[in-house]
C-alpha cells in the first residue's frame, strides 16, 4: 500500500490481500476454527469463583452511560479513573485462566459490556474498528459469559467465514455501512448461547449483532480485545480534511486509551499519538 493508501476491501471482488496468522492463541486446533469459520467456543473455562470475583467487581461499580439501544461499555465511559480501575481489576482476575488459551499477547482495554432490557433494540450489525496492523497480525475479541446467556437476553450472534472481510481498515467513521447488507448476512448467523464462565473467542473482524435482551434483567458480560505483545496500537483518526474517507492511521500507547475522555471520537477529543500515514477509506457498493 502506498502512503495515500485506499482501503476497504469488498467480498465479492478478487484481492490479494492475505490474513496473518493467530499469534496470540495456543492451541492448533482453536487457530484452525478461528481461520476456517472466524470464532470458536470454549465451555466452563473460568471457575465458580472467578465468575463470582468478576460479578463482585461489577457490582462494586456504577455504570452510567447508557446508549439510546440499551448498550454500556466501560471503555467508552467518560470517567477515566472508572475505565482505568476496571481494566485493571478485570485483567487481575482473569489472566491466570487466559493464559491457559493464549501467549505472548496484551489487551487493550478490560472492560464490562452491558445489554439492558429493551425489547425493541438489538446491537446492529457491525466488525470491530481497527486497533493494529493487520497485515502483521489478527486482532482477537473475548467474550466472557458473567451470566447465563440465552435466546432471552440478547445473545451474540456471529456470522462465520466473515472475518476477512473489508480488511485491513475499518472505523466508526468511515462509510463502510455494512447493514446495508443486513437482510443478506443476517440468514447465515448463528446465536452464541452460554453459561456463566464460558468464552466466545472471535476474530474482531468478525461480522456479528445481537438479539434484543427482552429478558426483564441486564445481560452483563466482560470483553477484552487481545493482540500479540510485539505489536502497536493504532487508531483510525478523523482527518482535518474534513472529507469522511480521510484517516489519519495513528500509533497510541495503552495510556492513550485512559487519558482521552472521548478516545472513539478521534480528534475530535485531541487525541495523542503519532501519526503513521494518511489513509482513504473508499465507500463499498455491492449487489447480491
Amino acid at each position: 500500500m502506498s502512503e495515500n493508501s485506499a482501503a476497504g476491501i469488498s467480498p465479492f471482488f478478487s484481492t490479494d490481500w492475505k490474513p496473518s496468522p493467530y499469534r496470540q492463541v495456543i492451541a492448533d486446533s482453536h487457530r484452525t476454527e478461528l481461520e476456517d469459520k472466524g470464532y470458536f467456543v470454549c465451555e466452563k473455562l473460568f471457575s465458580t469463583e472467578t465468575v463470582e470475583k468478576l460479578n463482585n467487581l461489577y457490582n462494586k461499580y456504577q455504570h452510567q452511560g447508557m446508549n439510546n439501544i440499551g448498550m454500556f461499555m466501560s471503555a467508552y465511559s467518560k470517567d477515566i479513573d472508572y475505565r482505568k480501575s476496571v481494566h485493571e481489576e478485570i485483567g487481575n482476575i482473569v489472566k491466570a485462566e487466559l493464559d491457559t488459551l493464549f501467549q505472548n499477547y496484551q489487551p487493550a482495554v478490560y472492560n464490562f459490556v452491558i445489554k439492558s432490557s429493551m425489547p425493541e433494540h438489538e446491537l446492529p450489525l457491525h466488525q470491530d474498528i481497527t486497533l493494529i496492523d493487520e497485515n502483521k497480525s489478527s486482532p482477537i475479541n473475548i467474550w466472557i459469559a458473567l451470566t447465563d446467556v440465552n435466546m432471552e437476553n440478547g445473545p451474540v450472534c456471529v456470522v462465520p467465514k466473515t472475518q476477512y472481510f473489508f480488511p485491513p481498515y475499518r472505523s466508526n467513521f468511515s462509510d463502510q455501512n455494512i447493514e446495508n447488507l443486513s437482510s443478506d448476512l443476517k440468514q447465515y448467523a448463528v446465536p452464541v448461547c452460554l453459561k456463566a464462565g464460558d468464552l466466545l473467542v472471535f476474530d474482531s473482524r468478525l461480522i456479528h449483532y445481537s438479539l434484543p435482551n427482552i429478558s426483564g434483567k441486564d445481560r452483563v458480560g466482560a470483553v477484552v480485545y487481545i493482540f500479540p505483545d510485539d505489536v502497536s496500537f493504532l487508531f483510525m483518526s478523523k482527518s482535518k480534511t474534513g472529507d469522511l474517507k480521510d484517516f489519519d492511521l495513528m500509533e497510541l500507547k495503552r495510556e492513550d486509551f485512559f487519558i482521552n475522555a472521548d478516545f472513539e471520537k478521534g480528534k475530535e477529543s485531541g487525541l495523542s499519538g503519532k501519526v503513521l500515514k494518511k489513509i482513504t477509506v473508499e465507500p463499498f457498493t455491492v449487489s447480491i
